[in-house]
């Protein structure tokens, strides 16, 4: 490394971070999406590494301006590798603009769809359930169990996955789409199944006071019917259903809330659950 190499250090690195983590999603447009967040976010790293070469600065700048959209906290790893790129072009490695572009648009498709998935569908959702049921239950540390462990894991993942782009460059290609992230994918969305069926279990409420009448017989429950054949069936059911209209027919949460409003009130009402 000759003397006049420019390295990012940790503290230039943690300006790029925190400014992606703060500010990715406050700037969306139509148009670009995150792009002028992650020109926010390069920014202290560009200004370093062009510090005496103002125009230069200002054309790598402008460059990361075209269209960006990603999951913020997995698409740090993008970041890191994208200021290792730009360190490296910057100290005068024969690194193509085009192969920086390349590099963003390439990447941030799957690891938005990684991050979507773990992230955002699988751990926050399990840590959100279980302070949702802490707070059903009247525990007031429901919310706060859900704020004091999804935000430092957040910001650790993403500060980790940060580093890691940066340590190892375009070499972070093979190591976010080989199998072993494939594996690691798999399983939590596997405990993260078993966890929201527990919870659905124990906390959907639905059952049926119906009873089937016989001559010359006592009445029978249908409820206790079900439950001979599998316990908790009808929560099951109801479960499912609003699985499928969220995914296959497209409805909003909140039009599914106010159908299972109506739909409980009226049942309710005829005595049927």
């Amino acid at each position: 490394m000759s003397e006049n190499y420019v390295k990012l250090t940790n503290a230039d690195l943690r300006k790029s971070w925190f400014t992606w983590i703060m500010f990715d999603c406050c700037s969306n447009n139509w148009e670009r999406m995150q792009n002028i967040d992650w020109a926010l976010a390069m920014a202290p790293s560009l200004k370093k590494l062009y510090a005496n070469d103002d125009e230069a600065f200002a054309e790598r700048l402008t460059a990361h301006m075209e269209f960006f959209n990603t999951q913020p906290t997995v698409g740090c790893a993008i970041l890191g590798i994208v200021n290792a790129m730009e360190e490296e072009k910057a100290n005068g490695k024969d690194i193509p603009k085009e192969a920086i572009s390349s590099i963003k648009s390439s990447m941030m498709g799957p690891l938005a769809g990684i991050g979507d998935s773990v992230m955002n569908s699988l751990i926050e959702v399990i840590l959100m359930s279980i302070g949702m049921t802490l707070a059903y239950q009247g525990n007031v540390f429901g919310p706060i169990l859900y704020t004091i462990t999804w935000v430092p894991l957040s910001l650790w993942i993403s500060w980790f996955l940060m580093k890691k782009g940066y340590e190892l460059g375009v070499d972070s290609i093979s190591v976010l789409s080989g199998s072993a992230m494939s594996r690691l994918v798999e399983g939590l969305t596997e405990v993260g199944l078993v966890v929201i069926g527990g919870l659905t279990a124990t906390y959907v409420a639905l059952s049926t006071t119906l009873e089937i009448s016989v001559i010359d017989a006592d009445s029978t429950s249908v409820q206790a019917v079900l439950d001979s054949i599998l316990p908790g069936l009808l929560p099951l059911c109801i479960t499912l259903v609003c699985y499928w209209l969220l995914t296959k027919k497209k409805v909003s949460p909140m039009v599914l809330i106010l159908i299972l409003f109506v739909v409980g009130t009226v049942l309710s009402v005829l005595g049927i659950c």
